[in-house]
């Protein structure tokens, strides 16, 4: 049975922890909060998350596109009255793309290694075996035995 988009919607959640830790970032330590109202804070949260996401997707829609973009949420944050926003979330968008950028990537770790998919392979294996190696000669050195047995593993 396909679910509908209103139960998709009340499935929704954000992460508990992360909420949790701005409201605690945010109070000051001598004051406490109770636990219905994290709760209703998180209701709140999600429903904001659902406005600007819905208003986005029209925008989208719109437009004739088919993936929201961050340019779909500055605009629904202006559209919605939350134009003083746009510019924390401008920089926060600048530091994500920024950080994406330093980030390693896997894929061209294999395309500028020089090497082939199966010299690599082989340099895995090489490195498996090393470490194997590695962890017998550390349980000789605790269990008191030689290593001169090795290849009785």
């Amino acid at each position: 049975m396909p679910s509908s988009p209103t139960s998709k919607r009340e499935e929704a959640i954000l992460p508990k922890g992360t909420v949790n830790k701005i409201i605690q970032d945010t109070l000051p330590k001598s004051v406490s909060i109770h636990k219905s109202t994290k709760e209703f804070i998180m209701t709140c949260c999600l429903e904001f998350a659902h406005l600007i996401t819905a208003q986005a997707a029209e925008m989208c829609e719109k437009e004739s596109k088919k993936t929201i973009t961050h340019e779909h949420i500055f605009q629904s944050l202006q559209c919605l009255g939350y134009s003083e926003y746009v510019g924390e979330c401008t920089v926060a968008h600048e530091e994500y793309v920024s950080h994406c950028k330093m980030k390693p990537s896997k894929i061209n770790k294999l395309k500028t290694s020089g090497l082939t998919m199966e010299e690599l392979r082989k340099q895995q294996l090489a490195l498996f075996e090393s470490a194997r190696n590695e962890v017998y000669r550390m349980d000789c050195e605790q269990n008191g035995t030689s290593d001169n047995n090795e290849g009785d593993k």
